[in-house]
């Protein structure tokens, strides 16, 4: 039986979350929205070793979308989604993006990473289409792809602050394991590196590709430095980061292990049953018992329409608060117009989101500063461990 109570809690939270489209502190009307739709473009990896990270932003974005259009829509206008599969294939990114444009799109969420985002992100700067979504690295924005492209992701902040908790824990000399293989691992290793040193020295660093198979190499280096390590930072992400993590449990390496977004929410941990003291920088917890209300009611939304939690955690957001995102400032702005859009989403200062408050500049389009919850697993459960706020004094420098 639910929990009334909880119930309760969800409603409201929710409520909350469509007056975000209103643009105050009151829900939009309750009437159909009969204009002309605002048409929102995702060219996303649905296929291939990305669709991990878009099917559930994809997801985020529909639940938003039918919430918006079920309450009136955005100056009685509906949102409408057209989306088309880039199969995880940089060649075929642009293309399929610029297919997406050709079609009337008034805005974009692109793929949530530099490399396969940047492609799409670059064809809607060009066509003054604003367009919001994230990637660890700090060329995702306003310097790296131009003034129409918004990152949520507070790039450099979540590497500070995997530092600065592991810090928090009396842990002192750190093994680290760089996957380059995409742009965000690459990024997040090189930020830990950053904000590592900045507090200490690590015990170790090898390197490793998401494609391998195998890293008894870099577990024999681990295993000759014995007592030197008393965690590992994972920077990776599944299929290949798993994989990783498999095979220092099999070597009975047990060793904390932190790792990023590549890890947020359970679709990976089939490949590492009952895995034990694995952390992980997330977007919340996907599984129940989320303390922040506005994200679990996103997940208690998700779960509703498809019948079972969310498979990540920050991804899921991430379609979903940039939905909310273009609503408050299409309605700010009384207009679809492209720059009229991105000159309101310049003014958001600390906005109530459920991946977080979010701030965006003239100058700065990426959310640099905001909290970051910690999970662990029980079993195939998220549970929370923290919510931490990265350390300013080893915040890497971004390019804004």
């Amino acid at each position: 039986m639910k929990h009334p109570l909880r119930i309760v809690v969800v409603v409201l939270a929710l409520g909350g979350l469509l007056a975000l489209a209103a643009g105050g502190g009151s829900a939009a009307p309750k009437k159909s929205a009969a204009g002309k739709p605002i048409v929102i473009a995702m060219p996303l990896a649905l296929t291939g070793v990305i669709s991990f990270y878009d099917q559930p932003n994809l997801a985020g974005a529909q639940i938003a979308v039918a919430q918006i259009n079920k309450k009136g829509g955005v100056l009685g206008r509906p949102f409408k989604i057209i989306s088309a599969d880039t199969k995880s294939d940089l060649s075929l990114i642009s293309g399929v993006a610029t297919s997406l444009l050709d079609k009337g799109a008034n805005l974009m969420i692109p793929t949530l990473d530099y490399d396969f985002g940047g492609p799409s992100a670059r064809a809607a700067n060009a066509k003054q289409i604003p367009a919001i979504s994230e990637a660890g690295d700090s060329r995702f924005g306003l310097q790296g792809i131009g003034r129409y492209l918004f990152n949520q992701f507070p790039s450099g902040s979540e590497a500070a602050i995997a530092a600065t908790w592991a810090y928090s824990k009396g842990w002192r000399h750190p093994y680290v394991l760089n996957d380059p293989s995409i742009s965000y691992s690459k990024t997040f290793a090189s930020n830990f590196l950053y904000s590592w040193g900045k507090l200490g020295k690590v015990a170790g660093e090898d390197t490793f590709m998401n494609s391998d198979q195998s890293i008894a190499t870099q577990i024999s280096h681990l295993k000759s430095l014995g007592n030197k390590v008393d965690f590992i930072f994972m920077g990776s992400y599944a299929p290949g980061g798993a994989t990783a993590t498999k095979q220092i449990r099999a070597a009975g390496i047990n060793l904390p292990i932190i790792g990023g977004a590549g890890f947020d929410g359970t679709f990976w941990l089939g490949a590492v049953p009952n895995l034990k003291n694995f952390y992980v920088v997330a977007g919340g917890v996907t599984t129940g018992g989320d303390p922040n209300k506005l994200r679990a009611a996103v997940y208690a939304a998700y779960k509703a329409r498809f019948h079972k939690d969310a498979p990540l955690g920050e991804q899921t957001l991430n379609g979903y608060s940039a939905v909310y995102a273009f609503a408050r400032a299409i309605q700010r702005a009384g207009s679809v117009d492209g720059p009229k859009v991105i000159a309101q989403l310049e003014k958001f200062k600390n906005e109530p989101l459920p991946i977080g408050n979010i701030t965006w500049t003239p100058a700065c389009h990426i959310s640099k500063l905001r909290a970051l919850p910690i999970v662990t697993f029980v079993g195939t459960k998220e549970k929370f461990v923290a919510e931490v706020s990265p350390k300013a004094s080893i915040l890497p420098k971004t390019l804004c």
